[in-house]
């Protein structure tokens, strides 16, 4: 009645505070052994974030703050509305130059693990061991470097995106607009990553 009416507020003007950490942590297969955590927090709900040992993220934590610019600005546009052109933001705390916490995004399919798996399934994945046996030096021969890579390299490394994309969404209206959702928001990201000089795995 009228009393929670008076108690209901809509805009809460106090800030979200840590309650605790879940004492069960999970250590991640990566080389760095990353830790998942799960921060209990005042307003009842649980955050999972990833503790990153031995990584700077300052670099990551402006690139976050760059991409949030980029969405404010995509907004803006008419054209970029209409064809939902945002990027995925996700929370990135840098503790020193050498930790922090990373926000874990449920429900993420790493491009890498969806390709090996189905590489692993076709009998063709090659682990690094192997593939470290067709790296050659970077004054190698035009000849042998294109000879490695079409007949050691390539069979083995088919595009099967698009498999990934017809088993996840078999219908044909999900699979439409999951290849353009990946589509745009790959193109978006691929220009940002162009204009301020990505490199790596970004």
């Amino acid at each position: 009645g009228k009393k929670a009416f008076v108690k209901h507020s809509p805009f809460p003007s106090t800030e979200v505070y840590i309650r605790g950490i879940e004492d069960q942590a999970e250590v991640m297969a990566s080389l760095q052994q990353p830790k998942k955590i799960t921060l209990k927090a005042s307003d009842g709900k649980n955050y999972i974030f990833m503790c990153k040992p031995k990584d700077d993220l300052r670099k990551d934590c402006r690139l976050m703050d760059f991409t949030r610019f980029v969405n404010r600005l995509l907004v803006r546009t008419p054209d970029a509305r209409a064809r939902n052109l945002l990027i995925r933001t996700y929370g990135v705390i840098p503790l020193n130059e050498e930790c922090g916490l990373m926000e874990w995004v449920h429900n993420l399919n790493g491009l890498r693990n969806v390709v090996h798996s189905i590489y692993r399934e076709k009998g063709i994945y090659m682990p690094a061991s192997e593939l470290k046996l067709y790296c050659c030096k970077q004054d190698a021969p035009l000849n042998t470097k294109l000879d490695i890579f079409q007949n050691k390299l390539k069979s083995r490394h088919p595009p099967v995106l698009g498999e990934w994309f017809m088993r996840t969404f078999p219908h044909p209206h999900s699979w439409y607009h999951a290849r353009m959702s990946y589509c745009r928001t790959t193109a978006v990201m691929s220009m940002v990553g162009y204009v301020l000089g990505l490199g790596d795995r970004h």
